[in-house]
């Protein structure tokens, strides 16, 4: 051979092992004999399910490792939002998937059962017993989820995690979020897991976290120490899996909201809902009540909301209505539109419907919260209080 001749590297026979930041193949012998030893770059090598006969004790703990990089890097990779203070937001798929919709819930149950039991205070006569006690308390958790395609297939990363979690779980599936917050009052539970993107656009989903109180998780608050937590594995609450049953509330709800438009007065209203759900029970109500409804199509979907606003207000200005009511996709938050198509603004709102010395609270959000109703925020109370009240001092003049 010539001595300017270049010798050519061997040809590799058969499949090419090659560690992570290494530059020369191994052979397979090598291979297992690191995927046995627990060679620290096995735990994110491509070749790592490659076992041949290894026994599964040996490998069990490099595909152990590998799963829980998995979901790390689920959960840190998530860069989503906090949705007016109280919601968990992100795009779907991208941020938002079941891996990391599950680690929320895992941390929030452990951050509920660990305050939970902090508070808890046991008799003498039973103190050597109350750490099993406190252990295997249940907790009492809601599940629903809302109306975007993308929250039926979030939702199935919720009930697992409960299961595993020892809790007794009731799924109300799909539903509103005013209908949940009614479902919270109603079955006395401990912890409400809502499915949502809220008013955010079809892309967007999350989750919603209320506590046995109806009070919202809020940023800062039990939102904050739970962010915090989610790159660190939960611990289990309970060695029992919970219970799990499914029910509806959608009728009782309904015959709740029907008592809020007793004595209501009949007008002509434009309506748009991004809600099904309240877009069901209130047309009926409105048309019950003999109120005149002109139904508006909005794409609630759009990513661009004031344009989508501006639409309805044209229409409803151009269909000659008493009261146009422009209800957001959470079902609780509501814009209020004259005869005209000018907005009514919250404070004024507020004003109105205060006259009748009911305690309303204006969130500044633009949600309204009554004090001692249930639910406590939803769009169609503001709507009932509304068309109890005296027309003169919100309708438009022409239409006096």
């Amino acid at each position: 051979m010539d001595g300017n001749d270049q010798q050519s590297e061997p040809i590799p026979i058969g499949k090419v092992y090659l560690c992570p930041g290494e530059t020369q193949p191994i052979s397979k012998s090598v291979h297992l004999a690191r995927l046995s030893s627990g060679y620290d770059a096995c735990s994110n090598c491509e070749h790592r399910f490659d076992t041949a006969t290894l026994p599964g004790e040996v490998t069990k703990k490099v595909h152990g490792s590998d799963k829980q990089s998995q979901q790390s890097q689920h959960v840190s990779r998530f860069s989503g939002f906090l949705d007016r203070g109280v919601g968990i937001r992100g795009l779907y798929l991208n941020e938002m998937t079941r891996p990391v919709i599950s680690k929320f819930v895992e941390h929030a149950v452990e951050l509920l059962t660990q305050s939970r039991d902090s508070e808890l205070t046991v008799d003498d006569e039973f103190a050597d017993n109350s750490p099993s006690l406190l252990s295997d308390s249940a907790l009492h958790v809601l599940v629903a989820y809302d109306w975007r395609p993308s929250s039926a297939d979030l939702a199935v990363g919720v009930v697992p995690v409960l299961k595993r979690s020892g809790c007794e779980i009731i799924d109300l599936g799909q539903t509103s979020r005013a209908c949940f917050d009614f479902a919270i009052s109603q079955f006395k539970s401990d912890l409400g897991i809502f499915v949502t993107g809220g008013n955010g656009v079809d892309g967007v989903n999350g989750l919603d976290i209320l506590g046995g109180d109806g009070r919202e998780w809020a940023h800062p608050g039990e939102l904050t120490t739970l962010l915090t937590r989610l790159n660190s594995p939960a611990s289990r609450s309970s060695r029992y899996a919970g219970n799990y049953q499914a029910f509806s509330l959608v009728d009782r709800y309904e015959q709740h909201v029907r008592q809020l438009f007793d004595h209501c007065k009949p007008l002509r209203v434009a309506l748009a809902c991004g809600d099904p759900l309240t877009m069901q029970i209130l047309g009926t109500i409105l048309f019950e009540i003999g109120c005149e409804i002109d139904f508006l199509d909005l794409n609630f979907s759009s990513s661009d909301f004031p344009l989508q606003a501006e639409a309805f207000r044209c229409e409803v200005r151009d269909a000659h209505v008493d009261v146009g009511f422009l209800i957001r996709p959470d079902s609780q938050t509501v814009h209020v539109l004259d005869s005209r198509g000018r907005a009514i603004s919250p404070a004024s709102l507020k004003d109105i419907l205060t006259r009748n010395d009911e305690a309303i609270t204006l969130g500044k959000d633009g949600r309204f919260w009554f004090t001692g109703s249930t639910p406590q925020c939803d769009a169609m109370n503001v709507i009932a209080h509304l068309l109890k009240s005296d027309p003169n001092s919100w309708v438009s003049p022409l239409k006096r």
